[in-house]
């Protein structure tokens, strides 16, 4: 197998809700404790091919979040997944939802988790700020995999700005980071 294109390539479409260069920068509002945390642009991005397979990731650093990761994982499908400062891994969204939202990805399981797309929302608006085009995906965290009080994640996508709402579902009371300004470079 040639190792030097890919199999499985990441959508140029996926790319443009996802993958960001340094300069870039996310400030988000936790709604529960009116902490700001300002995530900024680290590192990477990293393209590398694994097993005919193309990743790209890049570390942002922040108290809110860790590192995005995105990578093809089957013909026309990539996967983004968000680490965030807690134990667990969601997946974020999938190109599969992007291009056909009527069969999007309703159930995807991959190893512990359960991924689904919820809606696609024409607009809303977030601290003042209107975002257009916006999909709402979900990851719950099977029961089989005990993390403890967190149970799942629920995203709100923008292209061309990234994750603009997460929500943290826990046992204990959810936890919803939401985005107040941002400048972002493709």
């Amino acid at each position: 197998m040639d190792m030097s294109y890919p199999t499985y390539k990441i959508s140029d479409n996926l790319k443009k809700w996802t993958i960001y260069k340094p300069g870039s920068y996310w400030v988000y509002l936790n709604e529960k404790t009116q902490v700001i945390d300002c995530t900024s642009f680290k590192h990477g991005p990293y393209d590398y091919i694994d097993g005919g397979i193309e990743y790209n990731w890049f570390f942002v650093r922040g108290p809110f979040l860790n590192k995005i990761d995105v990578r093809a994982v089957s013909n026309g499908n990539a996967m983004v997944f968000i680490a965030l400062n807690t134990p667990g891994i969601g997946i974020g969204l999938t190109n599969k939802t992007l291009i056909d939202t009527i069969n999007a990805d309703t159930t995807l399981q991959w190893k512990y988790l359960d991924y689904s797309f919820v809606e696609h929302l024409d607009s809303t608006i977030i601290n003042g700020n209107k975002f257009t085009n916006v999909f709402h995906t979900r990851t719950i965290f099977l029961s089989s995999y005990n993390i403890g009080y967190l149970t799942g994640y629920d995203y709100y996508w923008a292209k061309g700005v990234g994750l603009i709402r997460l929500t943290e579902k826990r046992t204990n009371g959810d936890t919803t980071w939401s985005l107040v300004r941002w400048n972002t470079v493709q």
